[in-house]
């Protein structure tokens, strides 16, 4: 199965102050699985309109994105839930982490619907042991600190065994420690798991650590 995910000719427009600003224009550029790709640029650049439309949330001006031959933006918005829930992990700047739900709730919640209540559980018990994340199981996000966090983000993320890993400046809210043990981790994830990891993000040194890099 040719498991790649294509941007062609991907434009978008935003309306700001009655005036139309131009975010991208004409981005072209495939990724296959097990790519490590880092899109860079600085702020305002247009990383996360390029995320958002490249998984399936927003949609672009013009332009498509091609997933076995069918642009997604034409799938029906069941249909493109579906795709992302199957293809997709996601993880962002700030966690989203479910405050009344419990660390190994957290990736549950993300898996059930696929894999079914007892296989859920047991995939999240293994990724948080996976992840050194298994005494942590009972904690709530707000009893754990910003590194331990993404990392649990990184785990609701993978439950679903995704083609592709889109992570969007996942060390702006961390210390240089921290965003460094969080980049390891994720490097690591793309390794055993031969998934596609594309990175946004303003740092240098993570333009150098890619595969591909994508110049915003």
């Amino acid at each position: 199965m040719n498991d790649k995910l294509q941007a062609e000719g991907i434009t978008k427009n935003f309306v700001s102050g009655g005036e139309t600003v131009e975010v991208l224009k004409d981005v072209s550029f495939t990724i296959r699985k097990g790519d490590y790709l880092v899109i860079a640029g600085p702020s305002g650049a247009g990383k996360s309109t390029l995320i958002h439309i490249l998984s399936g949330l927003l949609f672009p001006s013009e332009g498509e994105v091609i997933w076995r031959g069918k642009n997604i933006y034409a799938f029906s918005e069941e249909e493109r839930c579906s795709w992302r829930r199957e293809n997709i992990g996601l993880i962002f700047q700030f966690f989203y982490l479910l405050s009344d739900l419990t660390v190994l709730e957290n990736i549950y919640v993300a898996g059930w619907k696929k894999w079914g209540r007892e296989e859920a559980r047991r995939k999240s018990l293994e990724i948080l042991k996976e992840l050194h994340l298994e005494h942590l199981k009972d904690r709530y996000p707000q009893e754990i600190s910003g590194g331990e966090q993404q990392r649990v983000a990184m785990g609701r993320a993978i439950i679903n065994e995704p083609h592709f890993i889109f992570a969007d400046e996942p060390t702006g809210n961390l210390d240089r420690k921290s965003g460094g043990e969080v980049i390891k981790t994720l490097e690591e994830i793309r390794k055993k798991r031969n998934t596609a990891l594309i990175i946004a993000t303003h740092r240098i040194d993570l333009v150098e650590r890619a595969d591909k890099v994508i110049r915003l």
